[in-house]
């Protein structure tokens, strides 16, 4: 193929473009050089044009399979983080039952033996057995813990109720008892 550069060296003229109502073209061989030279800027042109709109339809192309990636991903993400959170969520579960059976094992001791083991347990799982037991197995059990602790128990109590812990499951807290000698 002769391009309209090399088309107007050599003297070719360019091919007629198809006419789009049917009509005669007009005769390239009557047409002056300015008119050719208008003619060649006009198909330069159209050449730039239509090397455009190929590479908007590429790069159009390129986003849409980009697109189908990133949807593809955050489907496969939702996946996961749906399978994440039943893990999550059946651990919670699992946890809420080990402190409910830790609950029992020292609602059923003698008072005297669950204040022995309360005063080394740290508190924060001390709390979250505590904020679970009955009031009544609490009450004889925090008489008989040394009073200091026995405060620090009751102050953590009623902080978490006043201000619930996120994700923490609200059990009812026990009603605040005043520690012996306090």
């Amino acid at each position: 193929q002769i391009y309209p550069l090399a088309r107007a060296r050599h003297g070719v003229p360019p091919p007629a473009p198809p006419a789009a109502d049917g009509a005669a073209l007009p005769d390239l061989s009557r047409m002056t050089k300015g008119e050719m030279e208008i003619l060649q800027g006009l198909a330069e042109r159209r050449q730039k044009l239509d090397a455009r709109t190929r590479e908007v339809e590429m790069r159009e192309n390129l986003l849409t399979a980009a697109e189908k990636r990133i949807d593809e991903r955050i489907a496969e993400l939702k996946k996961i983080e749906a399978s994440v959170s039943a893990v999550v969520k059946r651990q919670e579960e699992a946890q809420e039952r080990d402190i409910r059976s830790l609950v029992k094992v020292y609602e059923n001791m003698k008072p005297k033996d669950a204040a022995r083991i309360f005063e080394d347990l740290d508190l924060p799982i001390l709390l979250e057995v505590v904020e679970r037991m009955k009031e009544v197995k609490l009450a004889p059990v925090l008489a008989l813990l040394d009073p200091a602790r026995a405060q620090k128990i009751t102050v953590q109590l009623a902080e978490r109720r006043i201000m619930p812990s996120a994700g923490r499951a609200t059990a009812k807290a026990p009603a605040a008892v005043r520690p012996v000698g306090g």
